[in-house]
């Protein structure tokens, strides 16, 4: 997998993420997001989303095995912020990923529990 289809591949589960969180809120959320970043020399910081590519993509044959995708908070624009957290496990093939559903690779999408707070003040 090259780089340009593990972007779109992160693209696809941040929109799963993101419908899944307007059923929760009741409002359509704006189509851009912020991502906080956490692994990879990041610690819950706002980053770009090319930057988040950058560091989440190890090469055609390696890959993270398992990288969460959820919705943090809203903030007072309903836009969203997406946490995205990499695992500490080893490195690893796409085969050996998450891979939940087939042809997902390492992404997993964190399901919003409950109501989703608004940005922190």
């Amino acid at each position: 997998m090259d780089k340009q289809e593990f972007q779109q591949l992160f693209l696809r589960n941040v929109s799963k993420a993101l419908e899944s969180a307007e059923k929760i809120v009741g409002i359509p959320l704006l189509a851009g997001f912020e991502i906080e970043f956490h692994g990879g020399g990041v610690s819950g910081e706002i980053i770009s989303q090319d930057s988040a590519v950058d560091i989440m993509y190890l090469g055609e044959n390696k890959f993270y095995r398992i990288i969460d995708i959820g919705v943090k908070y809203i903030d007072d624009n309903n836009r969203a912020v997406v946490f995205v957290r990499i695992s500490a496990h080893q490195p690893s093939t796409f085969e050996d990923t998450w891979n939940n559903p087939k042809g997902n690779g390492p992404f997993k999408i964190i399901e919003p529990t409950g109501v989703i707070p608004r940005k922190p003040q």
